[in-house]
């Protein structure tokens, strides 16, 4: 199945956003040390609110 040069197109758009914008985040010393909190969080949020919503707390 081809791919639809309107989606090929956003695509590499946003590979290049993606790629400029970490560059420009990797130069942030802060940076560093509060990326993985960005993914480690959301995680422990929804497991916070599936247990409260299991035990009746939500």
């Amino acid at each position: 199945m081809p791919v639809e040069p309107l989606g090929e197109i956003a695509y590499i758009t946003g590979e290049a956003i993606s790629e400029t914008v970490g560059k420009k985040l990797e130069k942030i010393p802060f940076w560093k040390k509060i990326r993985t909190y960005l993914v480690f969080v959301p995680i422990l949020v929804c497991i916070i609110w599936f247990v409260g919503i299991n035990q009746g707390l939500i």
